[in-house]
């Protein structure tokens, strides 16, 4: 099972140089994505998860890659990235409509549950 653990050493095998971010075991062949947010929303997405009705886009976006993930949150002084499994959605053949990936990125319309959250980094 994924965990914080696992994120962590992700974390520093992809920052010490040691492995690509998007070839390395903790993301490849499977459906774990990253969600860049101010550190301020932290707290509520680890209670409520991703609510997209309740956002100022109407929908979440995850990507593939952490460091693009950071890039889009680098200008908060604070900010926190979740690692997120986002299989029960992407499996379920019901939910076909509610997201959209393309290139990388999945653009969400559904509520993604704080239990799909594996992990989360805070940065700087």
């Amino acid at each position: 099972m994924t965990n914080q653990k696992n994120l962590d050493q992700f974390y520093k095998d992809i920052t010490t140089g040691g492995q690509s971010d998007s070839q390395h075991e903790f993301v490849k062949g499977n459906n774990i994505y990253f969600h860049a947010t101010n550190s301020e929303n932290a707290e509520s997405i680890l209670l409520h998860g991703f609510d997209w009705e309740n956002n100022e886009f109407k929908q979440s976006y995850f990507g593939k890659s952490f460091y693009i993930c950071k890039k889009f949150a680098d200008h908060h002084p604070k900010y926190t990235i979740f690692a997120v499994d986002l299989n029960n959605l992407i499996s379920d053949e019901s939910k076909k409509d509610k997201f959209l990936i393309e290139n990388g990125v999945i653009k969400v319309k559904d509520l993604i549950s704080p239990n799909n959250i594996i992990g989360y980094i805070q940065l700087p």
